[in-house]
């Protein structure tokens, strides 16, 4: 059979890949479980994995693979990659791979692997810029500290709305109706036993995130301002990596934040503009442009770099 490559891209809720040759062309396209060991069960996440690949052979030789590349969080943790090489090694595979961020596999689907910045705003918010093979990353660094302009980022200044128009601190909001409807309460003490429930994760608080668009498309002052701050941040989570390129670059956004709220992109790009009034536009120096690929797509390229340099 023909060479092929082996791009997989995951993290703590799911995983995807792609299997193509070496021209590019996609021979087989997977889906699997988290593949992210950060906070995760090993046997589970080891078990996620190679049925990942597995699903992605489909007949296919080891022998035959030229490269892998896998991108996921916490590869800063030796056990992680470890853990990622041990895999590799067990299923016969001996072409050269990489293990990266998946910030890297983003940014090279979203940029099809070209130079330049992907925003990336999910639950969490990071910024990635790369230029001749040197890389900035802005963020990234957990909604404890961080995260600013991310879903989790919304959800609680929702939530915080909700609490301050219910004491009178703040004007009422259509939020808190949109809240108390998706999470099945009536009452404000409901709320704060369902924000400081031990079960809860920052991935619910994210989850409320949406219901800021619902509000505002029915004219919520509240919710037309946490867009406008959330746009704002994200901007300013590229201005180091838009100096870095030397403030000539394409910035591709990312993440159901940036990629679902409209409103949230253009504050996004108006607060670009403004900090960059004589070069933004797609003729000039600075341009923002949609992710044109995922991350498993990017994994993929990053694969096919790997291999043609073999």
């Amino acid at each position: 059979m023909s060479k092929y490559v082996i791009g997989l891209d995951g993290g703590g809720t799911g995983s995807k890949g792609i299997v193509a040759d070496l021209s590019g062309q996609i021979l087989a396209e997977m889906k699997g479980g988290p593949i992210n060991y950060v906070g995760a069960d090993k046997k589970l996440i080891d078990e996620n994995i190679t049925s990942l690949i597995k699903k992605g052979l489909d007949g296919r030789s080891v022998k035959d693979c030229a490269a892998i590349c896998i991108g996921t969080a916490g590869i800063s943790r030796e056990d992680v990659r470890s853990n990622l090489e041990a895999i590799i090694k067990k299923l016969g595979f001996t072409c050269p791979y990489t293990i990266t961020t998946d910030s890297h596999t983003a940014h090279a689907g979203a940029l099809s692997g070209r130079d330049g910045i992907v925003v990336i705003a999910g639950t969490g918010a990071i910024c990635l810029g790369i230029k001749d093979k040197e890389s900035i990353r802005v963020g990234g660094y957990g909604h404890i500290v961080d995260d600013e302009g991310s879903a989790y980022y919304i959800g609680r200044l929702i939530l915080r709305a909700v609490v301050r128009a219910e004491d009178g601190r703040d004007p009422k909001t259509l939020l808190r109706d949109l809240v108390f409807e998706k999470l099945g309460i009536k009452q404000l003490p409901e709320l704060i036993s369902w924000i400081y429930s031990p079960e809860r994760i920052k991935k619910d608080i994210a989850s409320l995130a949406t219901l800021v668009e619902d509000a505002a498309m029915k004219g919520d002052k509240t919710a037309f301002e946490i867009e406008e701050k959330a746009g704002k941040e994200l901007a300013i989570l590229c201005e180091p990596a838009i100096k870095f390129m030397g403030n000539n670059c394409t910035i591709a956004v990312s993440g159901s934040v940036l990629q679902r709220n409209e409103r949230i992109r253009d504050y996004f790009k108006e607060e670009v503009e403004a900090r960059h009034p004589w070069g933004f536009g797609t003729d000039a120096g600075i341009c923002v442009i949609d992710a044109q690929y995922e991350a498993d797509y990017g994994a993929m390229l990053l694969a096919l770099d790997l291999a043609s340099q073999a």
